[in-house]
């Protein structure tokens, strides 16, 4: 009976204690606050980890208590059939760890982990994926880090983000030191904490990221309450015209009117505490006038910035101003050493409107005084002051039209009539609301404009800006060196028999697929247009891969699950040899000091020459040969590899490259092999290649341009507008004659061009740009419409692109006519798709060249246009070793057409298109096409 009691309560406890991690882990989860997804991991690593630790189960998790054995072992050390009861609660707390911690993933982190039987494989299988992801972020990581500034931010808010990076640099093992990150932070404060930057750079002592935060928090209330304490530093100088009554000259009735003027001038010779100051006229109206002869100035150019919101811009000869909310130019002059006047006529109501915006009441009032305005180098013609007590303050209003400047005169010589300063507007309705398609009052977004073009994430549009900017300085060094490494030329003394070239300085920002800066690249370009055909060049064409072929090589790769690597040829041109002799200037910034007169010989390819593309592709093309590799027959810039039974697969186009086959070991042994000749970087796995984006998943990836795309819209403006659902009206044809002819077609040209680049991920997109195409010689507003309307309906499908994905190989194409569609010339328009497995490989949607009688003959041409693109496919796959087991379908649904390609009767209707029929009739009998 005591051991039936002894044994029941064993059981108890044992049951107690497995059911308590449990109940604990079920309150546990409301600990963690954030699922874990790719952006988060350091957080949730925290506060997983501070959870686990507190209910003491973290030692399960890292390995640190493993499994216990599952049977008991009796007193000769054998096992027993007896269950361990630790064993029991080590799975019972194993298996709640595991529901806890999935409880705390995203979908996608969920995914990782699924098929993990113990809580410590599900934990090293999410470290081994985002603590590997964040270690190939450490240089991005480091360059964020060094590239946050304070700005407008707070303190608290700046010194959040630098935390944020450094904890982000630990997880991965990067430990940043105090004294380093002490000089991040300092480098990032802005001008006003130069006191602090230099107190800090000069310690002894190391100061802790906690203390220094104290520091800053504390020198950031002592900068506020000085600058509440202290006047402002540069103060607004009025004009005040007095009536000429104050000396007795004129009634004010019979005064004149006179525009007020804005007078651009330096004032000179005060304390910045003094400067509380108008101008007038008359000289009697100051006390004690002296004149002040000393060479110290104060522009006052702050306050009234501050007060009209607007912001001036000074160079070396020219001065101008600019209204930041509108972004319009309110005043351009030349800065001279003389006096420079401006008659500043009243605002008008539109003016006013524009300046104040749209609202539900106008209270307001004019203020008659002018506002004065300075500049460095500009006196006036004899000002006079007085003090803020003898003249009344105006509103702060500046206005936007200004007329051309005039001399400065004391009075003219014609009485000008009083306009009135403002309309007397209604106090409880809006008397000019602000016209929409709806009419009631719905406002636009304003856009703000930049005073100056940030060249740090734009590129230069000169030498003279670029040679200011360390980065691109240090771009343009790196190119010069790769040049003389290259050996690309030699200097010789010029002759005039030489057909000497230019050269410029061409800068380009590259950017990742997320839009963030990757690396300045400043390339050296040769002014090809200066050469002569026969002198220094004969030819120049150069072939590059086919968008069908990237495709296909796509297709296979997800097809037999193939590494894709992506690799970048430093200065390609630079490898070419050139044939012909080619002379050219020396550099902008880099001439030689001993030889200034001497120009460069080339003896390797630049860009910019004509011959320069061909060079490097019979230099890499004999280069690649060499190594074992032949080109394709039916695209030059695809490369084949064989080696024992293992296959490389290599696509080249200009200087990009994308590498492929069945061996990984055979891809980094040809990469080693570049290398070793060429200044080649690899790039990793394919990610970014000609504006093409790669998303990776289980099933395969991705192929889209939504970078390209969201790009394209900012560039026409068209970033927030109303999406369409489909690219191209179909009821309706466009015409040349249709609408307005553009004035200026170069944009409408350019818009359609990028559109064409959109289509290698875009099939639904190929016929609606195919219309537009056809009217770049003379486009209308029409034409145009049409072209905004495909990016209308871009707006709206912009993460859409192919996915390649495993399928059965086998190739098939559907082939269409839209007989007869073009209104003005009855011409039909082929259309047709091809797909290797379940992938689009490609389309085409063209206008077809001669007029078709019938839509038998219309769809007849569609299936010959269909049939030589499978043939041309087919050669490729047989170039790569790929051999299809059955022979390619073709979908027609003309049946008038499939009996012509399968009828051995020549009609006579048919013999216009004899050429045509004897083609598909020849494939159709060789079992090429069924």
């Amino acid at each position: 009976m005591a051991s039936q009691t002894s044994q029941s309560s064993s059981t108890s406890n044992t049951n107690t204690t497995i059911t308590q991690p449990m109940i604990l882990l079920s309150s546990s989860t409301n600990l963690v606050s954030v699922k874990l997804d790719p952006s988060n991991y350091m957080l949730w690593k925290f506060q997983i980890c501070s959870t686990l630790s507190a209910y003491a189960l973290f030692d399960i998790v890292d390995g640190t208590y493993p499994c216990p054995e599952k049977y008991n072992k009796d007193s000769n050390g054998n096992l027993s059939l007896q269950v361990n009861p630790e064993y029991l609660q080590w799975c019972a707390k194993d298996q709640a760890l595991i529901s806890m911690i999935s409880a705390t993933l995203s979908q996608s982190a969920l995914s990782l982990v699924i098929g993990q039987k113990s809580a410590k494989g599900v934990w090293d299988s999410l470290e081994r994926r985002y603590t590997s992801l964040s270690r190939s972020n450490v240089l991005g990581l480091k360059r964020d880090l060094n590239n946050i500034k304070k700005n407008t931010d707070s303190i608290s808010v700046y010194m959040l983000k630098i935390k944020e990076c450094k904890d982000k640099l630990e997880v991965v093992g990067v430990i940043m030191e105090d004294e380093e990150l002490l000089h991040i932070v300092l480098d990032g404060l802005p001008q006003n904490f130069y006191h602090f930057y230099s107190a800090m750079r000069t310690r002894s002592d190391t100061v802790s990221f906690e203390q220094l935060l104290v520091l800053l928090t504390a020198e950031e209330k002592s900068l506020k309450l000085n600058a509440e304490a202290t006047p402002e530093p540069s103060l607004l100088a009025m004009l005040e015209w007095i009536s000429l009554t104050k000396v007795g000259i004129l009634h004010p009735s019979l005064q004149p009117w006179h525009p007020p003027l804005i007078i651009f001038l330096p004032i000179t010779g005060f304390l910045i505490q003094e400067l509380q100051i108008h101008f007038t006229p008359d000289l009697a109206n100051i006390q004690h006038p002296t004149e002040y002869t000393g060479t110290d100035t104060v522009t006052v150019v702050y306050k009234c910035c501050k007060d009209n919101n607007c912001s001036f811009h000074f160079d070396a000869s020219k001065f101008s101003i600019q209204d930041i909310p509108s972004g319009k130019v309110l005043y351009k002059g030349l800065s001279e050493a003389a006096s420079v006047g401006v008659r500043a006529s009243n605002p008008s109501t539109s003016t006013w409107h524009s300046r104040l915006g749209p609202g539900p009441t106008h209270e307001s009032t004019t203020s008659s005084q002018g506002r004065v305005l300075p500049t460095p180098a500009c006196p006036t013609s004899e000002p006079t002051f007085t003090t803020l007590t003898q003249l009344p303050i105006p509103e702060p209003i500046v206005d936007t039209h200004v007329p051309t400047p005039s001399a400065v005169t004391s009075s003219p010589s014609v009485p000008e009539p009083i306009p009135n300063a403002l309309p007397s507007l209604s106090t409880t309705t809006n008397t000019h609301p602000m016209q929409t398609r709806l009419k009631s009052g719905i406002t636009k977004k304003k856009a703000f404009h930049t005073h100056k073009p940030d060249y740090l994430d734009t590129e230069p549009p000169s030498f003279t800006v670029a040679s200011s900017l360390s980065p691109w300085v240090t771009a343009m060094e790196d190119e010069f060196s790769a040049l003389h490494r290259q050996q690309t030329w030699t200097l010789v003394p010029p002759h005039p028999s030489q057909n000497v070239v230019g050269c410029k300085w061409v800068y380009k920002i590259k950017r990742n697929s997320d839009g963030t800066v990757s690396r300045y690249k400043a390339r050296l370009v040769a002014k090809g247009f200066h050469q002569q055909a026969g002198i220094d060049y004969d030819e120049t064409f150069s072939p590059v891969v086919k968008p069908t072929t990237v495709r296909i090589i796509l297709t296979l790769a997800a097809q037999f699950q193939w590494p894709l690597r992506q690799l970048d040829i430093s200065n390609a041109f630079l490898h070419g040899f050139l044939k012909e002799d080619v002379h050219m200037t020396q550099p902008q910034g880099f001439l030689d000091p001993t030889k200034p007169g001497y120009v460069c010989k080339l003896h390797k390819s630049l860009y910019g020459l004509k011959q320069a593309p061909r060079a490097w592709f019979d230099r890499f093309t004999t280069h690649l040969l060499s190594l074992g590799f032949t080109a394709s027959t039916a695209d030059p810039s695809l490369f084949v590899f064989h080696s024992k039974g293992a296959m490389l697969y290599l696509l080249l186009y200009v200087d990009d490259i994308i590498l492929t086959g069945t061996s990984p070991t055979l891809i980094t042994d040809l990469i080693s092999t570049l290398q070793s000749t060429f200044e080649l970087k690899d790039l990793g796995p394919l990610h970014y290649f000609l504006g093409l984006q790669l998303q990776y998943h289980t099933s395969g990836f991705t192929v889209h341009q939504t970078k390209y795309a969201t790009d394209l819209l900012s560039r026409f403006n068209m970033t927030s507008c109303k999406p369409s659902s489909t690219p191209f009206a179909s009821s309706s044809r466009l015409t040349p004659t249709q609408g307005h002819p553009l004035s200026d077609p170069t944009s409408f040209r350019s818009l359609v061009g990028a559109l064409q680049y959109l289509t290698f991920t875009r099939p639904d997109l190929s016929f609606a740009v195919n219309q537009v195409c056809q009217f770049m010689h003379k486009p209308t507003d029409a034409h145009l419409m049409a072209a905004k309307r495909i990016l209308r309906y871009l707006r709206g499908t912009l993460h859409r692109g192919l996915l390649f994905r495993p399928s059965s190989l086998h190739l098939q194409a559907y082939a269409d006519a839209d007989w007869a569609g073009d209104p003005v010339d009855r011409r039909s328009t082929s259309g047709n798709i091809v797909f290797l497995g379940s992938t689009p490989i490609t389309w085409v949607s063209k206008k077809q060249n001669t007029v078709s009688r019938s839509s038998t003959e219309a769809e007849y041409r569609s299936l010959a246009s269909a049939t030589a693109e499978l043939f041309w496919i087919r050669m490729v796959l047989k170039d790569l070793g790929i051999f299809l087991p059955n022979p390619p379908i073709l979908w027609c649904d003309n049946l008038s057409a499939l009996a012509l390609a399968s009828n051995p009767v020549f009609h006579a209707r048919t013999k216009h298109i004899e050429v045509d029929y004897h083609f598909v009739r020849e494939k159709v009998l060789r079992r090429d096409v069924v």
